[in-house]
């Protein structure tokens, strides 16, 4: 494989490791949260039967951004990815916002930093970086034959 192609690959390995290893999401701490929020939504069945028409069949949960929040508690939110009742995951290809009351949310999650995940991934992207640099180094160093210590040259 390429050195350019292995660099982009683990290059890319490490950003992926880095947005994985930084964030979970967590129940939020107070009962409001803020428009601009990243969420995991859990919906109940109803608010899957309703809300069909704008997500899709089957859909169990969502995850995007918190656009606002209503007066009567209602959310909208700028979906990202849905959750196909079973687990699946997948982007959502509807448009605009939608809107959750909030008798059809049966658990909400908000994304936050992870300070020990992000520790651990820190360290762990540092030695990868040390080893690709290191193996930079030495697949790029000049290769010889002859003895360097003596200046006798290759043989021919």
């Amino acid at each position: 494989m390429p050195h350019a192609r292995r660099l982009t690959l683990a290059l890319g390995a490490m950003a992926l490791l880095l947005n994985i290893g930084c964030y979970s999401f967590q129940r939020p701490a107070t009962g409001a949260v803020p428009a601009g929020t990243i969420v995991r939504m859990k919906l109940t069945p109803e608010g899957t039967t309703a809300l069909a028409r704008y997500l899709g069949p089957r859909v169990g949960g969502v995850e995007g951004t918190i656009d606002s929040v209503r007066a009567d508690g209602a959310l909208v939110v700028a979906v990202e990815t849905v959750e196909i009742v079973g687990g699946q995951w997948q982007p959502w290809t509807g448009e605009g916002e939608v809107t959750f009351p909030r008798d059809m949310v049966a658990g909400l999650e908000q994304r936050v930093l992870d300070r020990q995940r992000s520790w651990i991934t820190a360290i762990i992207i540092s030695a990868a970086a040390v080893a690709i640099a290191s193996l930079a180094m030495h697949g790029a160093g000049a290769h010889t034959t002859g003895d360097a210590s003596t200046g006798t040259p290759p043989a021919p």
